[in-house]
């Protein structure tokens, strides 16, 4: 199922992007997909290779199912379901500022990862870890309810875009393209390097369950508008319309 971009998402400083609806970053059956920007193979996640060679294991590697919203827009999405997660093969470099960009459908109350870069250096983001609903590295947390219940992460498809530029004014939560208030946050940490890891802990463990749509990386802090903008062009895939 192809999906056009430009311009419907924001293209300047795009240096990561994966959509299991494009079939230019996979064709139905691939144990592995293609980074859009970069041509970076995106294989299934095995052990620890901190900045040297991974190891590929197709059997970690995100199922592909298709999801339809009430609307009847049919698009496939990542399955995480059964210990999966990714490994990024390509060095995704040292940066100043960074935007994680995903769409997420949770599976519930649990402690699991969304990014993790400590094998070259950088940082990871957890959801529901130390009293937090989204945890990254201690810098941006964030509850749903404003106080920590796990069971306040919401099931349904989200929009989460987190920024950082090394400044707690650069440390910023957005969902579904609302700037969210944080608790207490400090300088989020913008390093990535070689051997990211998606959906799985650096050393391979502790795996997101849930859905995952398209994942966006950015080398720069993006808008309001950027992040309205990104929001709006997928939403209607994921019965998101209250906004």
């Amino acid at each position: 199922m192809a999906t056009r971009y430009s311009p419907r998402i924001v293209t300047d400083g795009l240096i990561f992007l994966i959509d299991p609806a494009s079939t230019r970053c996979m064709q139905s059956g691939d144990t592995e997909c293609s980074d859009l920007i970069g041509n970076s193979r995106v294989t299934g996640a095995s052990g620890e290779p901190g900045s040297g060679t991974p190891t590929i294991s197709t059997a970690n590697f995100p199922v592909i199912s298709s999801y339809e919203s009430d609307r009847g827009q049919v698009s496939s999405v990542f399955d995480f379901a059964g210990g999966k997660g990714m490994n990024v093969h390509n060095d995704l470099g040292s940066h100043t500022r960074i935007t994680y960009m995903m769409w997420l459908r949770h599976s519930g109350d649990v402690t699991d990862y969304l990014f993790d870069a400590r094998n070259d250096g950088g940082v990871w983001f957890l959801t529901n870890y130390d009293s937090y609903n989204l945890n990254w590295a201690s810098d941006l947390r964030f509850n749903f309810d404003g106080s920590y219940a796990a069971a306040d992460f919401p099931t349904t498809w989200i929009c989460v875009v987190a920024t950082g530029d090394g400044t707690i004014g650069g440390t910023q939560l957005f969902l579904n393209g609302v700037q969210r208030t944080l608790v207490s946050p400090t300088a989020a940490d913008p390093g990535l390097g070689a051997n990211l890891r998606i959906g799985t802990r650096y050393t391979t463990g502790s795996h997101y369950n849930g859905l995952m749509g398209p994942i966006a990386i950015y080398n720069k802090v993006l808008t309001q508008a950027e992040v309205t903008q990104n929001y709006l062009a997928h939403k209607g895939r994921y019965n998101v319309w209250a906004n």
